[in-house]
């Protein structure tokens, strides 16, 4: 699209708007102009956090009357950026943002200042406060991108969010009406080779004594497990109960929660037979959900109670 067409386009009373990181880049112009005169209808932003910080989070927080915001800091960016968490997602906080109902961030990796090693990554603390400041939530996504070896032939990435659900749950438990929650790029401790690290976690597939007997003392979650010999069957179900019991614990400080992502196994929440929510697997296989995370969260989406009538 060349100048004028871009222009013409973005001159229209827009509700919803995604910028890729060209955007900004071929048409900075042009976007800047939207900055000193705000959408005043603006609802839906997607947007790409790329070389152009300041601009891009100056349209962010521009349009404080979003209900729905989805924000990609490209992986390029990781390790060379501190601006995404010590500026933009901090201004998302302090009750500018009360119409906020659905949002969406991924981080590129560590923060330039973070101190952490390049395979690590955490939600800096300032960046966490402010999203727990959102309390008109009812959606949230939290992903951390995935690692890229760099190489000639090889696509390998490896998940490098070793994640502490406990301490997500206590600075999360504030956002009472989160009805969804998805939780993208957490790994967690190796449960035997332990060389490796935490980026091999989903690729080990090898179970410990303590996962062999989880297995045998949960049968019940056998018909939502796949796997093609006893080891790996032993660790996916040993995993998924893990991955039930975070969920419990997110349920418990989120009374609203109906469905939720972590450990790449989708849960939805439900009553049993003696009347309690309790978390229920989706599927009998990891799964990441890319398609309803991008239905829900992006543009034009389904409304977020879509996923129970999948």
């Amino acid at each position: 699209m060349d100048k004028p067409s871009f222009a013409s386009f973005l001159s229209a009373p827009l509700k919803s708007l995604e910028l890729r990181h060209s955007s900004f880049r071929l048409f900075e112009d042009v976007i800047r102009s939207h900055i000193e005169e705000p959408y005043r209808d603006l609802e839906e932003l997607v947007v790409e956090f790329d070389d152009h910080q300041q601009l891009i989070t100056e349209l962010i927080l521009k349009h404080n009357n979003l209900k729905k915001l989805w924000v990609t800091q490209t992986y390029y960016m990781s390790g060379r950026d501190n601006s995404f968490d010590r500026v933009m997602i901090p201004g998302l906080g302090k009750g500018l943002f009360n119409n906020l109902r659905s949002l969406y961030i991924q981080w590129g990796g560590q923060n330039q200042d973070a101190g952490l090693e390049a395979d690590h990554f955490d939600i800096m603390p300032e960046s966490l406060a402010a999203i727990c400041e959102i309390t008109t939530l009812e959606q949230l996504g939290l992903r951390c991108a995935k690692m890229v070896r760099w190489g000639e032939y090889t696509e390998d990435t490896f998940p490098i969010w070793l994640i502490d659900h406990g301490k997500l749950q206590s600075h999360l438990q504030n956002l009472k009406n989160l009805k969804l929650l998805v939780i993208r790029g957490d790994t967690y401790p190796p449960r035997v080779n332990e060389v490796f690290g935490h980026r091999w976690y989903y690729r080990s597939n090898c179970a410990n004594q303590e996962d062999l007997q989880t297995a045998k003392d949960h049968p019940e979650l056998a018909p939502f497990v796949q796997g093609d010999n006893e080891q790996t069957l032993a660790w996916k179900h040993a995993h998924l109960y893990r991955m039930l019991e975070y969920a419990r614990g997110y349920r418990k400080v989120l009374p609203k929660l109906e469905w939720m992502l972590c450990g790449q196994r989708p849960m939805k929440f439900m009553e049993d037979a003696d009347g309690v929510i309790q978390p229920h697997p989706v599927g009998n296989d990891v799964d990441e959900c890319k398609t309803f995370i991008g239905r829900v969260f992006g543009l034009a989406s389904e409304v977020e109670i879509a996923h129970l009538k999948d």
